[in-house]
């Protein structure tokens, strides 16, 4: 049976065409569809959604920082830190400044052992006080961690009140 639609001869100009096609349709599909796979893509990025902010630059990660304030001025620092290290490392201080420059009063009761690869819940071991006239939610403050080993660690931090996700954080 003859088929309704004759194919090109080898020689013919469709048959160059198809076969140009063909060749573009290999070459560039794999070079489109890779845009977002290379080494510096954001899709390569850790994402975590989430209120708090993080910093993975260093020896030691911050994780997930947040100021947790009552709306009165007081407030606690809640984070998780991740000495990636070899070596043990210990929290030594934190510091805390308002947008505005102004150094806002935040208490380290006791210095914070971080063992190599290990979660610390810094608020579960030694709630970080913070106080001040400029503490209020939905601003963002400096918080610089020092460290015994690691260089220090400087972040703008959210503030939020505490309900929801936060109702439990013991405000010191």
């Amino acid at each position: 049976m003859p088929h309704r639609f004759p194919r090109p001869a080898r020689g013919d100009s469709a048959y160059r065409r198809n076969g140009v096609a063909a060749l573009l349709v290999g070459v560039l599909a794999p070079v489109l569809g890779g845009c977002a796979s290379g080494f510096d893509s954001p899709v390569q990025e850790p994402y975590t959604p989430g209120v708090g902010t993080n910093d993975r630059g260093g020896d030691v990660y911050a994780l997930n920082l947040v100021i947790v304030t009552d709306g009165e001025g007081s407030g606690t620092l809640v984070a998780t830190l991740l000495n990636k290290a070899a070596a043990d490392d210990t929290l030594v201080g934190v510091a805390v400044e308002a947008e505005d420059g102004r150094v806002i009063e935040s208490s380290l009761p006791n210095k914070v052992p971080l063992p190599p690869e290990q979660l610390v819940q810094l608020h579960e071991l030694s709630a970080v006080g913070v106080s001040g006239d400029d503490l209020r939610p939905g601003f963002f403050e400096t918080v610089t961690l020092q460290f015994e080993r690691a260089d220090d660690v400087k972040l703008k931090v959210p503030t939020e009140t505490d309900e929801n996700a936060y109702a439990d954080v013991e405000i010191t």
